[in-house]
């Protein structure tokens, strides 16, 4: 995964302001996507996508990959210096398996 990442950020990194981590199920994929983008230093956001099947409907709420909410955003707090944490409850969105990582480019700022 690491390798795949490491391509995108190459050859993106020139043209993007912000990296966005989108749908993803687990913290591991949160955190490959942190330590791909580290040496570009620009901001980056995190969306993880949450159980909404059969059976999701419980007291407590976790990711698509069964890992706790309350622990991701843990993660997120400490272990990625508060990067902005995006949730995505459809399933509808996540079954597209279009995750991934995007750079994000500011308004007017296109070439």
């Amino acid at each position: 995964m690491q390798d795949y990442l490491g391509l995108l950020v190459e050859e993106l990194a020139p043209y993007v302001d912000l990296w966005l981590g989108e749908t993803l199920s687990l913290t591991a994929e949160a955190k490959a996507v942190q330590q791909a983008i580290e040496s570009t230093g620009k901001p980056f956001w995190i969306s993880f996508t949450l159980e909404d099947g059969p059976g999701s409907e419980s007291n407590s709420v976790a990711l698509r990959s069964g890992e706790r909410l309350a622990d991701a955003a843990r993660w997120v707090a400490v272990g990625s210096s508060g990067t902005p944490l995006q949730l995505q409850p459809s399933r509808s969105y996540a079954g597209s398996g279009r995750g991934g990582l995007w750079g994000l480019r500011r308004f007017g700022r296109f070439p």
